[in-house]
């Protein structure tokens, strides 16, 4: 039942992100961090199949084969497209790419509307997503989530906030502001 698998799936990925996060290592002060424009697929922390977390995948996925991301990939650095206009990229669809190789599989990255990630997960048009989305009370009704980084709110102002705007006041009460649609 795919209901099951997209569960069972969830599990094995927060699994395999937990040990490919353990398997790499972090930038120390004497080394150089690699400049994000150089950074490539190649460069990426190597990972082995890992058999542990292979046995909890669905009989069908045990012998390889491809699973499939959904991600709004127009928010660089997280998920987007690279200059070709083709491939996806960012430090989200790097993520993904290293689960399944800890997996064996293959990692199908699809380009999906914001809004359109929940539902095509929910409707098993997709496997998963590994997304900047916060694990919200409606979110969890309706999908797993593992949470592997944690992120705070920015406010983007004028040079020198003019209007002396903050996140943490009422200053921004009567104000225009934009924000993401389907946040």
């Amino acid at each position: 039942m795919r209901v099951q698998r997209s569960r069972l799936a969830a599990s094995v990925f927060g699994a395999a992100l937990l040990m490919t996060a353990s398997g790499c290592g972090a930038t120390t002060a004497t080394q150089e961090a690699p400049d994000a424009e150089a950074a490539s697929a190649e460069e990426l922390p190597q990972v082995q199949p890992s058999p542990e977390a292979i046995k909890l995948l669905p009989a069908d996925l045990q012998e390889g084969g491809a699973i499939t991301m959904a991600a709004d990939l127009h928010y660089p650095p997280t998920s987007f497209l690279a200059e070709d206009n083709k491939t996806p990229v960012g430090y989200n669809v790097d993520i993904a790419h290293l689960l399944g190789e800890a997996l064996g599989l293959d990692v199908e990255v699809k380009n999906v509307t914001w809004d359109g990630v929940i539902p095509g997960i929910a409707a098993h048009r997709y496997d998963f997503t590994a997304t900047n989305m916060t694990p919200t009370p409606e979110r969890l009704e309706v999908l797993d989530m593992i949470t592997y980084w944690s992120a705070g709110s920015s406010l983007i102002v004028a040079k020198d906030n003019p209007l002396d705007l903050s996140l943490t006041d009422q200053s921004m009460c009567g104000k225009k502001i934009a924000v993401m649609t389907g946040t």
